[in-house]
């Protein structure tokens, strides 16, 4: 795996993995270098491997939601959305989708996010 590029220390590790490595200070995803090593941070990020409802379930708690069925199935349209167009996103723009569902913000079209209402 090259060492060098904007997208190099990025991780699509499940939540907790990802959750766990960071937490702890250790480099719990199968990374061959710590990117430290080199002058990087490790970053998770969530791509279509990893996105799956029990995950998004935990980090809504985490955030404080008790979603129902009907946000969790938007929250995922949109997230899918999201991701199929850059194949991976990160923890932010997860948060502001996830955020937006739960509090019922309507996407502005200006906005360089692209979601699905």
């Amino acid at each position: 795996k090259p060492i060098t590029g904007e997208t190099w220390p990025l991780e699509e590790a499940h939540f907790t993995i990802g959750q766990g490595a960071l937490k702890s200070g250790e480099l719990v995803a199968p990374m061959a270098i710590n990117p430290a090593a080199v002058g990087r941070e490790y970053e998770n990020v969530i791509g279509t491997t990893t996105l799956y409802r029990g995950g998004l379930e935990m980090k809504l708690e985490e955030w404080g939601y008790d979603p129902e069925d009907d946000q969790i199935r938007e929250i995922m349209v949109r997230l899918h959305e999201a991701i199929g167009c850059k194949k991976f996103i990160r923890e932010p723009e997860f948060k502001s989708i996830c955020v937006g569902v739960m509090e019922g913000v309507t996407p502005d079209p200006a906005d360089n996010v692209l979601t699905v209402l």
